[in-house]
C-alpha cells in the first residue's frame, strides 16, 4: 500500500511537539508495555484537548518504538496526513444538512476511501488511534461514536483475524504549566468482544479517573 504518512515529517513533528508538551506538563505513563511493538492494534483514547494527540505520539514513540495513525476530523489541515492523520467527514459536522446532495455524495465518497485506507493499515499490521468521543470533552467522558470501530471490526471478521483494542485513559490535574498528566493503558480487548463500545467506554472512563 502507499502510505499518506511521511515518516520524516512524523519524526520531526513528534520530536518538536513532544519535547514542548513534556516540558510544559509533568507526564506519567502507565501500562504502555501492553501495546505490542509490532502487529495490528487499535488504541481508543480519551479526548480532552488537542494536546492529547501530541502526548500519545510521544509516548508510543518513546515506549513502544512505533508509529501511530490517527482518525481525525476532515476539517483539520490536510498536511496532518503526513503526520499519520486519516481524515473522516463526520455526519452532522462536515456532512451537514445544509449541503447539496452532490456535495454530500462527494464527502461520503471521501469517507469510503478513508475507511479503505484504515483497513489497509490493519492488514499491514499498523497501529490505529481513534478518539471515540469524536470531539473534545475536557474533564468528563462524552458520548462515544461507533462508526470507525464497527467498520474495522467488520473488516477483521471478513479477513478472519482478531485485533487487540487498548483503552487509553488520560487525566489532567489542570491545564496550567507543570500540571500532572497521566496516560493509562488498559488491558487489551478483542475487537470481536460483545458490547465492545460500551466496554471500552467504561474502561476509558475508569482509566481517566472519572
Amino acid at each position: 500500500m502507499e502510505y499518506m504518512r511521511r515518516d520524516w515529517f512524523y519524526n520531526a513533528i513528534t520530536f518538536l511537539t513532544g519535547a514542548t508538551a513534556t516540558s510544559y506538563f509533568r507526564v506519567e505513563y502507565e501500562g504502555f508495555e501492553k501495546i505490542p511493538r509490532k502487529g495490528a492494534a487499535i488504541v481508543l483514547a480519551k479526548h480532552h484537548s488537542n494536546i492529547d494527540i501530541v502526548l500519545e505520539a510521544d509516548s508510543v514513540a518513546l515506549l513502544n518504538n512505533r508509529y501511530c495513525n490517527w482518525v481525525m476530523k476532515a476539517s483539520l489541515p490536510k498536511v496532518l496526513e503526513w503526520g499519520g492523520g486519516v481524515r473522516i467527514n463526520r455526519p452532522g459536522k462536515e456532512i451537514s444538512k445544509d449541503l447539496s446532495e452532490e456535495q454530500k455524495s462527494l464527502l461520503i465518497e471521501e469517507n469510503e476511501k478513508a475507511f479503505k485506507y484504515l483497513t489497509d493499515l490493519l492488514d499491514n499490521r499498523e497501529l490505529i488511534v481513534s478518539h471515540p468521543e469524536g470531539s473534545r470533552y475536557f474533564g468528563k467522558m462524552g458520548p462515544v461514536k461507533t462508526g470507525v470501530v464497527k467498520h474495522l471490526r467488520n473488516h477483521s471478521e471478513e479477513k478472519g483475524y482478531d485485533v487487540p483494542v487498548f483503552p487509553l485513559g488520560i487525566s489532567y490535574s489542570s491545564k496550567k504549566p507543570f500540571a500532572k498528566v497521566v496516560l493509562r493503558v488498559g488491558e487489551p480487548i478483542s475487537i470481536h468482544q460483545e458490547g465492545l463500545i460500551e466496554v471500552v467506554k467504561e474502561e476509558i472512563t475508569r482509566l481517566s479517573g472519572f
